[in-house]
């Protein structure tokens, strides 16, 4: 493992073991135990005979700075009303030039899951052929360069699983239903309006508190919404930094938050999330039931015949893999209070499907996992038909989920 990548899967350990702070979706992919996918595939495929597989992997865009200069310059004016040290933090022009750009953190994240996978493509598919890879992603900036990154590391792990890859093109793919689902559905944008203010009453406390303590450090009054803007900031430009990428003014944007106020912004960003985008949601806003979109798409493609592309790539975000768990029961099954975003999306969090013969197995970030839905019985191998029949595109219509 490179010197970079080793620091980074260190780090990412002492960021969330030693200190114990929640990150929510903004903490740094893990590190992988245990048996790897191309492990995994190896030995199902010397158990039985396979021909026409396929492999279809989604994954989030790796660890980034801020989408936009607005949450810095937002910090800034924020820290600007303190009367110490902390006043003095500004944007650079480095923050502002950055955005919605991954972190060298990110690189790495994509390169080390890219070249995994690379190795499972070699066990499961073999040599490469012209028109077998397919690469979408959105249209963000973040997630094409997670896109790129991803596509070297495939490219190395395939040349050392077999043989070397063919270059294939990143296809950006804008105002996309099955990828962007959460941007395009009006019925669950209204939904989740209208229930916001419960979920908000119920953090309003925890809230109050981190704002009340970070007031007392900064020596001036701030809002929850202005602490947790700062708390973003922090997130971005040193939590999701390698430590050669970290600056001193970073580390003073952070030493405004205790433990105590990343466990408590933490747990608030799980559980906003646990309602809008998980198990916890109603149903006039069902994200899980709307990722069937994405769904729909990755089950047709594995039924696709011997001419069709046996390997599928795509980069999106956390608000496309975060339903789509859901739907597929990862993170069902728990309480809101204990829902844990740091290990069901982290940054560059992936999943992954795996036909062989009529089977079809699951992965998510990297480990196989079981099928938790009612027609595949808990089973870690789950017939194609049998997954095909528990969510048919008639259960799957756009306007009837959509319109308002």
């Amino acid at each position: 493992m490179p010197l970079r990548a080793l620091l980074s899967v260190v780090v990412c350990t002492m960021l969330l073991v030693a200190h114990g702070r929640e990150l929510a979706t903004k903490a740094p992919y893990p590190g992988v135990t245990g048996e790897g996918v191309a492990q995994v595939l190896r030995e199902a495929a010397a158990a039985a005979e396979v021909s026409g597989a396929k492999l279809s992997v989604i994954t989030r865009h790796g660890s980034r700075f801020a989408t936009s200069g607005k949450g810095c310059r937002k910090a800034e004016a924020v820290l600007r009303q303190g009367t110490g040290e902390h006043r003095e933090w500004a944007c650079s022009e480095q923050d502002l030039s950055r955005a919605d750009s991954i972190s060298l953190r990110g690189e790495d994240e994509a390169q080390g899951i890219g070249r995994r996978f690379g190795a499972a493509a070699a066990v499961l598919l073999g040599r490469p052929a012209p028109g077998m890879t397919e690469v979408y992603s959105t249209d963000a900036r973040r997630t094409q360069q997670t896109a790129r990154h991803f596509l070297s590391g495939l490219d190395s792990g395939w040349e050392e699983g077999c043989c070397a890859a063919l270059p294939v093109d990143v296809t950006p793919r804008h105002q996309d239903r099955a990828m962007r689902f959460f941007d395009l559905c009006e019925a669950y944008d209204a939904g989740w309006d209208a229930f916001k203010p419960h979920v908000e009453t119920r953090l309003a406390p925890q809230l109050a508190g981190v704002a009340e303590r970070v007031s007392a450090r900064l020596g001036a009054v701030v809002s929850a919404d202005e602490a947790e803007a700062v708390y973003k900031e922090c997130l971005f430009q040193w939590h999701n930094a390698l430590p050669d990428e970290r600056e001193d003014e970073d580390e003073l944007l952070c030493s405004l938050f205790s433990d105590e106020d990343f466990a408590s912004l933490g747990a608030a960003k799980n559980l906003k999330d646990y309602h809008k985008k998980g198990p916890g949601a109603a149903a006039a806003f069902d994200g899980a039931a709307l990722a069937c979109t994405l769904l729909q798409r990755v089950l047709s493609e594995l039924e696709g015949g011997a001419d069709a592309p046996s390997l599928i790539l795509r980069f999106a975000h956390a608000e496309t893999l975060i339903p789509l768990y859901t739907l597929l029961g990862i993170g069902r099954g728990v309480a809101a209070e204990d829902y844990r975003l740091s290990q069901i999306c982290p940054m560059a969090s992936n999943i992954a499907f795996a036909l062989l013969g009529t089977d079809v197995l699951l992965f998510h970030n990297e480990v196989q996992v079981a099928w938790n839905i009612p027609a595949c019985d808990g089973r870690h191998g789950c017939p194609l038909d049998a997954i095909r029949a528990a969510f048919p595109p008639s259960a799957c219509v756009w306007d009837d989920m959509c319109s308002v």
